[in-house]
């Protein structure tokens, strides 16, 4: 089991990364602090609120604006926004973090007979987020790698099981025809320079009614999306090996100014901090390369 942790510039927060040899394609996040986040996510992740009883700790933006409180498990699908703004303190955070295929394989041990979706954003307090707690504590502690594995199996299962419930709640209504088309071209060619007017005009919408939906769908306005696209392309990239120059060239960043701007702004640290503490930490050193492909989402 490996781990790194790195100080934000929004201190006091910061964060600390777990990846066990045996789970690829599985990361465990714990965010000590965080006020404010808009993570695009490439993987199907389960974000805990740590704390006590306080059921109004914040707003977040999960298919659409919701209260959170502590022991929520916030779930995101790839392509997804999550939005957190805590008020009035700051919060602590427990994300699990997984590729597709895998969380798609746990669904598939447990009965599920098509891709796994989250028919709800949000699950309140339960067994599944006591499971979650008790693999975060035993991160915090310094757990054995296998208690850990066996804490995260358990949690994994419960956030599953949850997921297939049939009772679950429906989804958030049906995107806009002409921005679901947008969306698909930006994860393609994110790296584009369009002016917001060449979107509306493929949306066959209005400028400003093309703004609204967008944002009713994603959270986030149009170029603000498409700059989450770069940075997650550059994270990746980061993490394979690639230099902070040629990161920038290949994620449609002006130079490296601009992506070590934009990236402090988004995760708090630098492109640079991040992919060595990345690399540094890497517990498949010689079997598994880094993969420096545009995320697929």
């Amino acid at each position: 089991m490996t781990c790194f942790e790195l100080d934000t510039n929004r201190r006091p927060e910061a964060f600390r990364i777990h990846r066990l040899r045996r789970l690829p394609g599985v990361e465990l996040w714990s965010i000590k602090d965080a006020t404010s986040r808009c993570i695009l996510s490439d993987a199907f992740t389960a974000c805990l609120v740590l704390g006590g009883i306080d059921r109004a700790l914040g707003t977040c933006f999960l298919r659409g604006e919701r209260s959170f409180g502590a022991g929520d498990v916030m779930l995101t699908e790839p392509g997804e926004i999550q939005q957190i703004s805590s008020a009035p303190e700051p919060v602590a955070l427990f994300m699990m973090r997984w590729e597709t295929s895998v969380l798609q394989r746990v669904a598939n041990e447990l009965g599920a007979t098509g891709p796994l979706r989250f028919k709800e954003p949000m699950l309140e307090p339960g067994p599944h987020s006591e499971a979650m707690a008790r693999l975060n504590t035993l991160l915090t502690d310094g757990a054995e790698a296998d208690v850990v594995e066996a804490a995260y199996v358990e949690a994994t299962a419960r956030i599953v099981e949850r997921a297939l419930r049939s009772d679950a709640g429906p989804r958030a209504r049906a995107t806009h025809a002409g921005v679901r088309r947008v969306i698909e071209r930006l994860r393609t060619d994110f790296d584009g320079t369009e002016p917001l007017d060449e979107f509306a005009k493929e949306a066959r919408l209005s400028k400003f009614h093309f703004a609204r939906c967008f944002r009713q769908a994603t959270g986030v306005a149009p170029l603000r999306y498409r700059k989450l696209l770069r940075l997650l392309a550059a994270k990746r990239r980061l993490e394979g090996g690639m230099t902070v120059v040629q990161t920038a060239e290949e994620s449609g960043f002006a130079d490296a100014s601009h992506l070590n701007r934009a990236f402090r702004e988004w995760l708090g640290v630098t492109p640079w901090a991040w992919g060595s503490a990345w690399r540094a930490s890497d517990p498949w050193p010689t079997s598994r390369p880094q993969t420096i492909a545009p995320p697929a989402i």
